[in-house]
């Protein structure tokens, strides 16, 4: 998964100057429905910024959107949902 530095201009990456860095799949471990993983950080200027506290993550994502009311897990009422999700990139955002 590729690694953006803030969200990207257009839905598609287009440009690869864009990419950050990737998600290093190999070292993906789920424990209690909660993913962690390492990240290689490719840009000089976002490396920095994280050492100097830019911690927030923003996932990218594609997804079929079904307009259709209903609940999610018995308790959340909605209007629409998601089907077939699919991570595009994940944005390292914020301060």
């Amino acid at each position: 998964m590729m690694i953006t530095d803030e969200h990207p201009r257009s839905r598609v990456i287009m440009d690869v100057s864009e990419i950050k860095g990737r998600v290093l799949p190999e070292t993906i471990k789920l424990n209690n429905n909660v993913a962690a993983g390492d990240l290689l950080i490719t840009d000089k200027v976002l490396a920095d910024e994280i050492r100097n506290g830019k911690r927030d993550l923003s996932p990218g994502y594609y997804a079929d959107i079904i307009e259709e009311s209903g609940t999610f897990n018995d308790e959340t009422r909605g209007e629409s949902m998601l089907e077939y999700l699919r991570i595009g990139q994940l944005e390292i955002a914020g301060s």
